[in-house]
């Protein structure tokens, strides 16, 4: 008779998404997970299958977790500029912090995995389009009450402001210096002027 599990599976999903995040999908070896999880490989393959189905679920995670920021920090906003700013601050404070070297783990996914990994590709599309969408009615939100022009076409916007989220997540890897960064978000933020 097989034993129950004795751990959280969300606590081991945040802590594999942690390893994963910080050393990417290829060099995270099933060892890497273990030592980071405190579980013992047949658990690991057990509860989760495989390396890359374990790797889909953190990544899930972590588009999950960072969804529900993003969502929150323009829907608490009094209003939608004020939004789309906090958003980008947000960015610049991450990317200056503790981890902010590890970047984006869905930038750094599609960065080292998409181009050959079809399933990977396929979940960064479902994501990019379900971000674009949360951009695109914020917009309309801003275009609703006259804060953005309606000239602007909303799901263009939408797509231009996403992109630049993840150049920022790219750029700040390699260059997370404050005042550089602010520059580009004050720059990118006058589209919507």
């Amino acid at each position: 008779m097989p034993r129950p599990q004795t751990f959280e599976r969300s606590d081991v999903l945040e802590k594999a998404m942690h390893v994963f995040w910080a050393q990417g999908y290829e060099a995270t070896s099933i060892e890497d997970l273990a030592q980071a999880t405190g579980l013992a490989r047949q658990s690991m393959y057990n509860t989760f299958g495989d390396k890359h189905a374990f790797f889909l679920e953190t990544l899930k995670l972590y588009q999950d977790m960072q969804g529900q920021r993003m969502l929150g920090v323009l829907t608490t906003s009094r209003s939608v500029k004020e939004g789309f700013r906090r958003l980008f601050e947000t960015i610049v404070d991450d990317a200056v912090s503790e981890i902010g070297c590890r970047g984006c783990m869905m930038v750094n996914t599609v960065t080292e995995l998409a181009a050959h990994d079809a399933q990977i590709k396929r979940f960064a599309d479902v994501a990019e389009a379900k971000k674009e969408d949360v951009f695109a009615e914020a917009i309309r939100r801003g275009q609703a009450s006259g804060e953005i022009s309606l000239e602007k076409d909303a799901d263009a916007l939408a797509k231009f402001l996403y992109n630049a989220v993840l150049g920022l997540r790219v750029r700040s890897t390699r260059t997370p210096e404050r005042e550089g960064l602010e520059t580009i978000v004050e720059m990118t933020l006058e589209v919507l002027e």
